[in-house]
């Protein structure tokens, strides 16, 4: 992606913990179908420095990889389009802030053991904020091989991230603060300002890029 140097996100730590957070992401490759997408949620595993998922075994993806194990991750975090009104300066356009990460993997399949332990995972990461845990014990065994059966893991092994956070980081402090506002003014807006105000002990008082770079910076 076009990442303009004002609105770098860098370090691995940073972009893996992105990816933590926004673990739903989209699955692109290309094959003789040309390109497909798949939506999936994935386990990160930091000290690997690989991404885990499974797929429908009828997905075409599966052949995809198994063809040309290389592949694309696009996560996306919070979102919002920016008014001109919110701005204290003039001359400003409509713009939208937001903040993405993409993954450049190498896939390899999993066996059905692997398969499973994705499962697990996977459950264990979005169970682990309830009181009682769902896990694939509740499930009767002849269920859970007939649907094990219709699913393969994948081992993704980050070869490269790239990370994008455009928060009006070209904008001087009076503009920042007044489309802070503006953004928690709006449901959709609430997660980019909370994004804003967290990069802000880092811009200081000054804008870090061209002010007039919003409408060619996507």
């Amino acid at each position: 992606m076009f990442v303009p140097k004002h609105f770098k996100f860098e370090g691995r730590d940073a972009l893996l913990a992105f990816i933590e957070t926004y673990s739903f992401g989209v699955l692109i490759t290309h094959g003789d179908t040309g390109y497909e997408a798949s939506h999936l949620p994935v386990v990160v595993d930091v000290e690997e420095n690989c991404l885990y998922l499974h797929l429908a075994r009828a997905n075409s993806q599966v052949t995809a990889l198994a063809a040309c194990n290389n592949a694309l991750m696009i996560f996306s975090g919070a979102h919002a389009y920016l008014s001109p009104r919110w701005y204290v300066s003039n001359n400003n356009v409509p713009t939208w802030n937001y903040s993405a990460v993409h993954a450049t993997v190498k896939a390899t399949m999993l066996d059905q053991v692997g398969t499973v332990g994705v499962v697990d995972a996977l459950s264990a990461v979005n169970e682990s904020g309830f009181d009682q845990p769902w896990s694939s014990a509740k499930v009767d065994q002849r269920q859970l091989e007939a649907m094990y059966r219709g699913i393969v893991g994948f081992r993704l092994d980050i070869e490269a991230l790239q990370g994008k956070r455009k928060l009006s980081q070209n904008k001087n402090l009076d503009d920042r603060e007044s489309v802070i506002l503006g953004l928690q003014s709006t449901s959709p807006g609430e997660g980019v300002a909370r994004d804003m105000l967290a990069l802000e002990a880092q811009l200081k008082d000054s804008p870090i890029g061209d002010p007039a770079q919003d409408a060619s910076s996507e």
